[in-house]
Formats: structure tokens, C-alpha cells, sequence
């Protein structure tokens, strides 16, 4: 499924196509030289999973039943043309919005890092303490006495 291997759903890919659909017609598969044949909103998955998964280009071109070395190509031709425009898009129009010292004003920074805007690629896990008293419940949670 496209969620599993983009970490997108398929809502927000959609919305991903359509941001740079118009872009993609423009400055994929044009001038001289062979030409792909992936569509581009294959290639625009493609991209995806390369940035969620990709260790070795053989192992996901092997997965998508694609040669190595062309898909390294496309791939790589593919982010040098939607880069510069989702960087534009997406980072630039955001950096005005999303000053430091607005998230800071905002108390909208991380605690550990107050320089971050945002945490790459983290997940969060739910920890549950005991309830009680405060002391009993540290002690417990610890492992350190059993009630």
C-alpha cells in the first residue's frame, strides 16, 4: 500500500501529485535523450519509497522490477527536476511563516533542542505509570518494589 511504503496516505500523496503535477509536465521527460517510460506520477512514488526505504538502489529496484542502474537514473533525474520546486514550495514559503522567534514567542520549540523546527522521522510511544502516590508509583515503575 502506499502508506507502508511512503509513510504517506494515499490522501496526502494525492495532494503531493496535484502540488507538482503541473511542474512534473513541464521538466520531466523533456529536451534530447532517451525518454522514461514511467509515467510521472509513478516516478513521483517511486521517489518516495527511494527517501522512506532506500539502503541500496538494487534492493528497491529489484522490489519495483526495475534494473538497477536505470532506475538510479530515473530517480536521480526526477529529484533534480521536483527538488529545487518542492524545496521552494514547501521550505522558502514555510520559512517566513515559521520563524524561530516565532515558535519560540509561541513556546513552540523542542525542549531538548530549541534550535529544531520540527523532529525528522520520530516515533512516539506511550509510557504508562502507575497511579498512587508519587513516590511509590517512581519506585514501581523502576522495578524496585513490588505492592
Amino acid at each position: 500500500s502506499i502508506a507502508t511504503l511512503t509513510n504517506l496516505a494515499p490522501l496526502e500523496f494525492e495532494r503531493l501529485w496535484n502540488s507538482i503535477r503541473a511542474h512534473a509536465a513541464d521538466h520531466w521527460n523533456v529536451g534530447r535523450g532517451r525518454k522514461s517510460k514511467q509515467q510521472p506520477k509513478d516516478v513521483l512514488f517511486m521517489f518516495l519509497v527511494v527517501l522512506k526505504h532506500c539502503g541500496k538502489w538494487d534492493v528497491v529496484a529489484n522490489v519495483l522490477r526495475i534494473k538497477t542502474g536505470t532506475f538510479q537514473k530515473m530517480i536521480l533525474s526526477f529529484a533534480e527536476v521536483v527538488s529545487p520546486y518542492l524545496y521552494e514550495k514547501y521550505v522558502v514559503s514555510a520559512a517566513g511563516k515559521f520563524t524561530m522567534e516565532a515558535l519560540v514567542l509561541g513556546d513552540n520549540t523542542f525542549h531538548n533542542y530549541p534550535s529544531a523546527r520540527y523532529a525528522p522521522d520520530v516515533t512516539f510511544q506511550q509510557s504508562n505509570m502507575p497511579t498512587g502516590q508519587t513516590s511509590s508509583s517512581r519506585l514501581q515503575s523502576r522495578g524496585i518494589c513490588a505492592s
